[in-house]
């Protein structure tokens, strides 16, 4: 019984794993996010203040956002998602990827 339990697990991993490789926006999403760090690491090298961080962040990394915006599109369409509604949930995604590094950065500033 135990033996079954560990196969139908493995294969679930397996499954999970391939969707994330199969995600067509993986790779933008994670050049996206490398040129974001970088940011983020030179604000942090150059004690940026938060306000600041906050206040360049939108314009950094414009080619990779547009390309990770781009993938997050596509992928929606292959999902028949409207394209209204591919772009809303792109944006969100940029949103939530540039909060996520303002909060790294507050977290990681030296006090």
């Amino acid at each position: 019984m135990s033996s079954v339990l560990v196969a139908l697990l493995v294969l679930g991993t397996g499954n999970g794993a391939a969707l994330q490789v199969n995600d067509p926006s993986a790779t933008a999403r994670n050049a996206y996010t490398q040129c974001l760090r970088q940011f983020m690491d030179r604000g942090l090298d150059d004690r940026m203040t938060l306000d600041d961080f906050r206040a360049a962040l939108p314009q950094q990394c414009t080619q990779q956002e547009q390309a990770f915006r781009q993938a997050l599109i596509a992928r929606e369409a292959s999902f028949r998602t409207p394209r209204a509604e591919a772009e809303e949930m792109a944006t969100m995604e940029v949103e939530d990827a540039r909060t996520n590094f303002i909060q790294l950065f507050e977290n990681n500033r030296p006090t």
